[in-house]
């Protein structure tokens, strides 16, 4: 257990690294560990703004409207509501995207829109033996080309697109065809989603006559853009970032690489750390970690490549141990199992919880398939209380 005194150092410590972190120039990459208060450090680098009316105005931008609102909350809560106004901006990536590097090159009419996703709307493709929604095809975007070639990409189809075109009389090749086809026939409707705008502003800002006609008015407007989360930008959206630091629009990137959860639709993080090295050879770092315990920044830090040392518990002391239980798929039927004794995981799990005498109420399990609550009808037979729980 830690004094009253080496806490308040280790407080003293973290606070010193957020301050610096609100004021360090741009362009700028701040590499900060899990808990470090990112959040708090953005919005509190825009609450540093002066009260007057400013010429430029500052974005901050992340990956999802939830962190979006929270940012727009705290500053209206701070009695700044003039921080989520014209000439500052709060929004998503997609968002900045379309207000700045789409939509003021599109027509009128149609009327523009930004989807969400394609599954907003119905929209099956045509002209095939099997009626399949646009959007359970996700779409890649390879930047290293000018034109940002797109491909589908056929390994990320979940099980039941892939099942649904297993024995289908049309080729890869075809169905991406008609994919395409199906697609453009929206956007010349006007329905764009975030995977088209990222093509249009890579097409935008790599054409001379529109990147003339965006940029200028986005250097005026932003003396800074702040990009959160940056671990999950796609080598799309490091594209697009790396055009516009090199129009001269200042950038500063927080994220942390070993937070990278998005592989699956594109992230790069071993790409980020090229491009944050052009913002700042040598990163500004938080290492303070205001949520997990010693123990879990331990753990962590056996997880993570390289040799970087456990981030520091900043609020906690306790040393509540953590069991990691090696686990294993069987080869049919997606079983998980406890990979020493071969039981089931959640039935290793329950007999460990009773060894270590862990109430039940304290216990959760949670699954991405086949979990359901108590009641629902899609229920499958012999299901066990906990995993209805779940």
């Amino acid at each position: 257990m830690t004094t009253p005194e080496q806490t308040d150092l280790v407080r003293a410590d973290a606070e010193k690294q957020q301050q610096a972190a609100m004021a360090v120039a741009a362009p700028a990459y701040v590499a900060a560990c899990p808990g470090a208060g990112k959040t708090h450090v953005i919005t509190n680098r825009h609450l540093q703004s002066p009260r007057r009316r400013l010429r430029k105005g500052r974005a901050l931008i992340s990956f999802t409207r939830v962190a979006r609102d929270q940012m727009a909350r705290r500053c209206r809560s701070a009695g700044r509501a003039d921080l989520v106004q014209a000439p500052h901006f709060i929004g998503t990536l997609d968002s900045f995207l379309w207000e700045f590097l789409v939509k003021p090159r599109r027509a009128a009419q149609p009327t523009p829109r930004l989807l969400e996703s394609w599954a907003s709307i119905k929209a099956p493709v045509q002209g095939t033996d099997r009626e399949i929604n646009l959007h359970r095809f996700p779409m890649t975007i390879d930047p290293s080309y000018r034109e940002a070639r797109e491909t589908v990409a056929w390994d990320k189809l979940d099980y039941d697109t892939r099942q649904l075109i297993k024995d289908t009389s049309y080729s890869r090749a075809q169905w991406e065809k008609k994919i395409f086809e199906t697609r453009k026939a929206w956007c010349d409707e006007g329905y764009l989603t975030g995977h088209e705008a990222r093509v249009l502003a890579l097409w935008n800002l790599r054409h001379a006559k529109t990147a003339a006609a965006l940029l200028p008015p986005l250097l005026s407007r932003f003396a800074e853009v702040v990009v959160d989360e940056a671990q999950d930008c796609s080598a799309a959206d490091l594209a697009i970032l790396q055009l516009l630091h090199d129009a001269g629009l200042p950038l500063v990137l927080v994220g942390d690489p070993d937070q990278a959860i998005y592989a699956w639709r594109g992230a790069e993080p071993r790409a980020l750390q090229s491009f944050a090295a052009q913002l700042s050879p040598a990163p500004h770092r938080l290492t303070g970690n205001w949520r997990s315990s010693p123990v879990i920044c331990r753990l962590a830090s056996t997880l993570r490549t390289g040799q970087r040392p456990p981030d520091t518990s900043v609020v906690r002391d306790d040393d509540i141990p953590v069991l990691v239980l090696p686990t294993r798929f069987v080869d049919s039927g997606s079983r998980h199992l406890h990979a020493p004794t071969g039981a089931g995981i959640v039935d290793a799990f329950r007999t460990l919880a009773e060894e270590y005498a862990v109430p039940a109420k304290d216990c959760l399990v949670t699954a991405y398939k086949y979990a359901t609550l108590p009641g629902i009808t899609r229920e499958k037979p012999n299901t066990k209380a906990i995993t209805s729980l779940a």
